[in-house]
Order: structure tokens, then C-alpha cells, then sequence
């Protein structure tokens, strides 16, 4: 008989697959490790991804995760699923691109087509930042924008992010150390060392196991969702990964749905917590995009406060798995930071100490040197 899961144990384990939970290696194991363990962090936002390793850890700063990407260079800021910017382990690059890339790249035509960006502008283009970057990198957007110029390739508007994308996808770059608030780029070849070529159908495999890890309990279309591929592709990844694993991939029941999760999953479904889990999510974080639907992380009546729409998220407090209210952060000058808390109902003492303390480590860990909370009721 194929066992049925309560909510409450789905969303527990989703906290233990995403090390919200309190409960994993925290700073012991690396920012490498954890960013692989989660599937990578959405990164459009670089401090959000910055406060996404924070969520899951403890003890680190945002020096931290600066330090494994421009110094150790563990850690890579690139496009990878939903062919959006990700911080993924860079050990990592070149399998996740093997899956990604040939699904992003014919999606994006037409949106190159309407920017007058034909594949032969394209590839000019690309060989062009790659001839920069060669002899002169790290650079920023400007200055490629500036030497793709100077060829006669208009890479005005919309068109200059088009081309990063577009020569990112194929491999050849990826984001190296922020210069101040801007993104620099880099020559994969130069910055990260040689990493072996990956067949599809072994990416698949890994793919699917890698995402029951962090996301399981979960179907084919929710790593669709997540992923951004297919959903024939991610039907394929599971079926490789039950030929390799025979006996590891359980089916279990979230109401009347079929869902999936690894075996030893299953056995370690967490218990009941005596004090709540409360965190600070920021904008954009995976917690909330892994799965096709959101209903059991977010009531229904706030979706539209969480995800207002045009592709955002906003940065959700975290309450046992369930967003409780959304915040928001401005920095004040010398008065330091100020983080902004709205709740979605009354919350018990314990609930509201423990954000305090999350508004204390958030500022502790952006080395914010003052820092005020405005916390608002649902009446406010």
C-alpha cells in the first residue's frame, strides 16, 4: 500500500531537504556544499542569493559567500534553471548546462528576434566578450557594452543582457567578483577549473536525484516547474533515476496525488519541533519555486502579497514552513538597517522573539552596524 503523507510532514521534510529546518551541518560543511545540497539559489538578486546561504546556516557572513565566489571560486554566479541567474557550486556548470541550455536557447528566439539579434549578430557577439575577456578580465556589462561598440554591434537596451545570456548559455562565460554594485564577467576557461563533459542522459539522472534530495516529496512536474525543462525531460530523469536506484525511489500520496521521494527520506521525515522554525526568506528564494504549486507554503488569501506578479517574489517570514508575512529591508545612512516585518495574523510571543532574533542575524549578517524593526500587525 503506498503510504500517505499529512501537510504538515510534506512541509516539514521540504524544511529538511532545503536545511531550514535548524537541523543540518550548518557552517561545518561549506557554502559549496550547501548550495549544491539545495539545487543552487536564484541569484537575479546577488544579496538575496547572499541571504538565502544565511537562511540555511549559521555563523556566516555575506564576506563569506564573496569570499568562495571571487576568491576560492567554489561557487559561481551564472544563468542555470529557468535560464535565470543562479549561484550554483561550479563544479556544477557544465552538467547543468547540458540540460539547460538546448531548452533555453529556442525559447529565447523570438524574444531575440523582436531585439534584432540574428544568430549570426549573436555569435559575433559572443566571440567579441570573449576576446575582451581574454585580454582584459574581469569586465562589467558597460565596458563589454563599450568594446561590442566598437566592432559595430549595437548592444543598447535590452540587447547588451541578451548577448551575456546567449554566451553564458553556451558555456563561455560566467559572472566573476562584483566591482562595487556591478556584476563583472568572466572566461569560464580562465576562472573555473577543467570540468569533465556530462552526457544527457547521466545529467538526467543526477538532476533527478539531486532535486528529490532538496525538494522530495515531489512528481516529474513539479522538477518541470522548478527546472524549466520539458516536462517529457524531467518524466525521462525520474525513469533513469528508478533504473539506477531500484529500490531507493518511493512513491507516497500528498492527498490523492503521487508524489515521489528517496527512500531514506521516508525514514527520516522529521518529528514534531518544540519551538517553531522561523526564518527570514529573501526575495526570490527556492523554498518557494520548487514545486508546480505553492498551496501548502502559502495561503491562498496571501499568494498574490508573496507573488504579486511579472516574475516576482517577495521575502517571506518563515514560520514551520509556512509563510507568515512578507519583509522588506532599506539601508538608513548611518542609521544602519531597517528591516520592515508584516504579518499575515497575531503571532505568540516565541514567534515574534524569534524574528527579532532573525532581524538581529540578518544584520549581523550583512555587517549592518545599527538596525531598526518595524514590526507590523495585520491590522497595521
Amino acid at each position: 500500500m503506498t503510504p500517505a503523507m499529512t501537510a504538515a510532514q510534506v512541509v516539514r521534510r521540504w524544511l529538511r531537504g532545503q536545511r531550514l529546518d535548524g537541523c543540518g551541518p550548518g557552517v561545518a560543511s561549506g557554502i559549496p556544499d550547501l548550495v549544491r545540497d539545495v539545487g543552487g539559489l536564484q541569484a537575479q538578486v546577488a544579496e538575496a542569493a547572499a541571504l538565502g546561504v544565511r537562511a540555511r546556516s549559521s555563523g556566516l557572513a555575506a564576506a563569506d559567500v564573496d569570499r568562495v565566489r571571487s576568491q576560492e571560486r567554489s561557487v559561481v554566479r551564472t544563468w542555470a534553471w529557468r535560464g535565470t541567474r543562479h549561484l550554483i557550486a561550479a563544479e556544477d556548470l557544465r552538467w547543468m548546462l547540458v540540460l539547460v541550455a538546448p531548452v533555453a536557447l529556442p525559447r529565447a528566439a523570438r524574444r531575440h528576434t523582436q531585439l534584432g539579434l540574428d544568430h549570426r549578430t549573436l555569435e559575433a557577439g559572443a566571440r567579441v566578450i570573449a576576446d575582451a575577456l581574454a585580454g582584459n578580465g574581469p569586465l562589467t556589462r558597460a565596458e563589454l557594452v563599450a568594446r561590442l561598440r566598437t566592432t559595430g554591434i549595437d548592444a543598447s537596451g535590452q540587447r547588451a543582457p541578451h548577448l551575456l545570456w546567449w554566451t553564458a548559455m553556451h558555456g563561455t562565460i560566467c559572472c566573476g567578483p562584483d566591482r562595487g554594485r556591478d556584476a563583472t564577467y568572466v572566461l569560464v576557461e580562465d576562472w573555473l577549473p577543467s570540468l569533465p563533459a556530462v552526457d544527457r542522459v547521466a545529467a538526467l539522472s543526477r538532476l533527478a536525484g539531486r532535486y528529490l534530495a532538496a525538494y522530495g516529496p515531489a512528481a516529474p512536474q513539479d522538477l518541470a516547474a522548478w527546472s524549466g525543462l520539458p516536462l517529457s525531460d524531467a518524466r525521462a530523469a525520474w525513469s533513469q533515476l528508478g533504473n539506477e536506484m531500484a529500490g531507493r525511489l518511493t512513491e507516497v500520496r500528498i492527498g490523492t496525488a503521487p508524489t515521489w521521494l528517496l527512500a531514506e527520506q521516508l525514514a527520516e521525515t522529521p518529528d514534531d519541533r518544540e519551538q517553531p522554525a522561523v526564518t527570514l526568506l529573501p526575495a526570490y528564494d527556492t523554498y518557494l519555486l520548487g514545486h508546480r504549486s505553492r498551496e501548502l507554503i502559502v495561503p491562498a488569501q496571501h499568494s498574490r502579497t508573496v507573488h504579486p506578479g511579472g516574475g516576482i517574489i517577495n521575502p517571506v517570514l518563515l514560520v514551520d514552513g509556512r509563510a507568515a508575512g512578507t519583509w522588506s529591508s532599506r539601508r538608513r545612512g548611518r542609521r544602519g538597517l531597517e528591516i520592515s516585518v508584516r504579518l499575515f495574523a497575531d503571532a505568540t510571543s516565541v514567534v515574534r522573539a524569534a524574528v527579532e532574533r532573525e532581524v538581529n542575524d540578518v544584520a549581523r549578517f550583512l555587517d549592518a552596524p545599527a538596525h531598526d524593526l518595524i514590526l507590523e500587525s495585520p491590522e497595521a
